[in-house]
């Protein structure tokens, strides 16, 4: 699963940028590289991931203008870091 040519590690040196933040580098792509490992033999596209990821965001803002309390923001900001490494 983690080593060989289309294991997770594969895919997350493959998405690695030059310049990436250490966001990106420690949780986002780590987390995107086991998405896409699980997604690998399935017919989903990775525009339709990406797609996927504009929904997700768009549920973020949604929770952040109608869930009240403190429930909204934190609801909102995990939706949004969701679309995040969706997007990754």
């Amino acid at each position: 699963m983690f080593s060989g040519p289309d294991g997770v590690l594969a895919i997350y040196q493959r998405s690695k940028k030059p310049r990436d933040h250490l966001w990106n580098a420690w949780v986002c792509r780590p987390v995107a590289a086991v998405l896409v490992y699980l997604l690998r033999a399935t017919p989903i596209t990775p525009n339709q991931i990406t797609f996927l990821s504009l929904f997700t965001s768009l549920a973020g803002n949604a929770a952040l203008l109608l869930v009240g309390g403190a429930a909204g923001p934190l609801l909102a900001a995990l939706l949004v870091e969701l679309a995040f490494i969706l997007d990754c």
